[in-house]
């Protein structure tokens, strides 16, 4: 992997794409790489398609790439087993989440990230030998929808097949208020949930600073679906034993409630 590394000084070495976002207004503004030292263990790494297929190939051949043994049989084995059940039946694994039975006969094991300036999403079919990767140099740019197209495209499924769909439902107006509060990541980002009537609004503020309110649909009694920039995230909330929520969970991210 001749392409990845974390030090942004290194960036000079290579041909590289420029980081983007759009602002308020929608105009598309150049982000400046940067060296986050909160993000360097989970969101500092810089790779290329070429080399993440490459790191797929460890997970896929049992440790070996190209005859040369990287790890263990049973290091891969368990960076790949479902440990902690999510919804829809997909699994926590070391990092990854795994659907044992995405599709007639195959397993399907994804992660996605998202920083200012970047969105991507890489994956793999280990039945098949088939892996995936989608980078972009566009924050909130939906790279796992481009993820999920390509390999259901390559199963021969429809490009839409497994998309989480969670309609709204009602909930009494007691339990919708345990949603509202301040929800924090040592990240920076902030969500806030609050009543604009008898709805909830959700009020993001990124690590950069970037703010927003988006309208937000319960789908759940644990669970709420914010309209994000024509995207549905969606969040799953953690209660204490006495009925309070402590933590909501955006992918396999946990922010913790803080009032």
């Amino acid at each position: 992997m001749d392409h990845t590394f974390i030090d942004v000084r290194k960036l000079s070495d290579f041909e590289v794409q420029g980081l983007y976002y759009h602002d308020d207004d929608g105009n598309l503004i150049k982000a400046p790489w940067k060296h986050r030292e909160t993000f360097v263990s989970s969101g500092s790494m810089k790779s290329s398609v070429k080399d993440l297929l490459k790191y797929m190939e460890v997970y896929m051949n049992k440790g070996t790439v190209n005859g040369k043994r990287i790890c263990q049989n049973v290091t891969a084995d368990r960076m790949t087993t479902p440990y902690y059940p999510l919804e829809t039946g997909t699994y926590y694994a070391y990092g990854l989440e795994v659907k044992p039975e995405y599709a007639d006969g195959v397993t399907l094991v994804h992660h996605g990230g998202n920083i200012v300036g970047v969105a991507s999403y890489i994956g793999f079919v280990p039945e098949k030998k088939m892996s995936v990767a989608v980078l972009t140099n566009l924050s909130g740019f939906p790279a796992y929808k481009v993820f999920f197209a390509a390999v259901n495209l390559a199963l021969g499924l429809p490009h839409d097949y497994q998309e989480p769909k969670m309609p709204a439902i009602d909930i009494p107006m007691e339990h919708l208020k345990k949603f509202t509060g301040r929800y924090a990541s040592g990240e920076g980002a902030e969500t806030r949930f609050a009543l604009d009537g008898r709805n909830l609004i959700a009020i993001m503020k990124t690590e950069d600073d970037e703010k927003g309110t988006y309208s937000v649909r319960p789908t759940g009694y644990d669970s709420l679906c914010i309209n994000k920039d024509d995207e549905n995230a969606n969040l799953f909330f953690l209660f204490t034993p006495k009925g309070d929520i402590w933590a909501m969970r955006q992918g396999l991210r946990l922010v913790r409630k803080i009032e």
